[in-house]
């Protein structure tokens, strides 16, 4: 709602969508009805995104859906079209601290018009470039566990 300038509303959501503390994931709760539309557009927008049912109960659920590579690109696309936006910005958000802040501060400096759009989409690749992993880098791995009630 802060993002986008909307008034809180006496309605209550039929669905709430949220980050996901490690970025790379949202989860969507709600009306099983609600949350299985959503998901249906998601998958016909993204179709490469990854999708993880939970089930609270037969009337609701809690969906996880994470977004590849090319998933968050087309999120950059979309993103783009009402606001600035810096090139990888999806999949620099979900890279850490470092790489958020330099996302928040290159379309800050943009939006203030202190850097023209194209010096900064130059810039900000160059720099994305220099921070990610190359061919033949060693990389650490962490696993993800999602437990669910019918685990434990």
């Amino acid at each position: 709602m802060e993002r986008f300038g909307l008034t809180d509303s006496a309605i209550e959501p039929e669905a709430v969508i949220t980050n996901c503390p490690d970025r790379h994931f949202i989860e969507v709760e709600g009306t099983l009805e609600v949350v299985e539309s959503i998901i249906y557009e998601v998958r016909n927008f993204l179709e490469d995104s990854i999708i993880l049912w939970r089930m609270k109960d037969k009337n609701n659920s809690c969906v996880r859906v994470g977004f590849p590579v090319e998933a968050k690109k087309k999120l950059d696309e979309l993103r783009s079209m009402v606001a600035y936006t810096v090139p990888w910005h999806h999949y620099c958000r979900a890279g850490g601290e470092i790489l958020s802040n330099m996302v928040s501060f290159a379309e800050d400096l943009v939006e203030r018009g202190l850097i023209p759009p194209e010096e900064m989409n130059k810039m900000f690749e160059e720099q994305v470039r220099q921070l990610t992993p190359k061919l033949g880098s060693r990389v650490k791995i962490v696993p993800v566990v999602f437990i669910t009630a019918s685990t434990l």
